[in-house]
């Protein structure tokens, strides 16, 4: 099985730590280099997905199960879906051991660890997306839409996650406040459409131009990405 963790985004982690743009000093460059090594040697990425029928007579309800999406942006989202994907993603407990202890060291670096993790979790995500579009061929993926997003309740996290049995598969709980444990985790429903669906504002940190980008240091963006 190929790796599910190949990179940390050192753009994306800078947009996590608020960067404005100029050049990164030498000493910040060791410790995000640090950082990133540490978050790749550590994570134990543990994932499960799996697609559903989407009936739509009474809301969005996932065929066999009672499981229902509410919200109009996810009902946008998969307007044009026959099938939508339950995604289910976690760096593990390894991880979660490594910020705490860095919180009570090193303030500092456990901000960096933080930010590093958060882009790993990403990237696992979008290597698992490559995953579930080779087991449907000839389909388009829509963004990703997580419990928390836009008009979908976090409290939906729960039923999610019963649905996915992520507890028992992939040692993902969630708290009674639909907080995610391992908090590096993440949950997500993605459609499945016979077209390619329109793609969200990606975002700075995937720009070539991210550390000296002139519009950053002002506050703004070119509006290109």
């Amino acid at each position: 099985m190929e790796p599910v963790l190949t990179a940390v985004n050192r753009n994306e982690v800078l947009k996590y730590l608020h960067y404005r743009g100029g050049e990164v000093p030498p000493e910040t460059e060791a410790q995000l280099q640090e950082a990133m090594d540490t978050v790749l040697r550590t994570a134990r990425p543990r994932y499960r997905f799996q697609a559903f029928g989407i009936e739509r007579a009474d809301g969005l309800r996932l065929a066999g199960t009672s499981f229902t999406l509410p919200g109009e942006e996810v009902a946008s989202l998969l307007g044009e879906c026959t099938h939508c994907v339950l995604l289910a993603a976690t760096l593990g407990g390894e991880i979660e051991s490594l910020l705490r202890r860095a919180q009570l060291t090193d303030m500092a670096r456990a901000v960096i660890l933080d930010a590093c993790a958060s882009s790993a979790i990403e990237n696992v995500c979008d290597n698992i997306e490559t995953e579930i579009l080779a087991q449907h061929p000839g389909m388009h993926l829509t963004d990703r839409f997580s419990p928390g997003y836009g008009d979908m309740p976090i409290t939906v996290q729960r039923a999610f996650c019963e649905v996915m049995d992520t507890s028992r598969k992939i040692g993902l709980t969630v708290s009674a406040s639909g907080i995610l444990i391992p908090r590096k985790s993440v949950t997500a429903v993605i459609g499945l459409a016979g077209r390619p669906q329109p793609k969200r504002f990606r975002g700075c940190e995937y720009c070539s131009l991210f550390a000296t980008c002139a519009f950053r240091k002002d506050g703004t963006t070119c509006g290109k990405s």
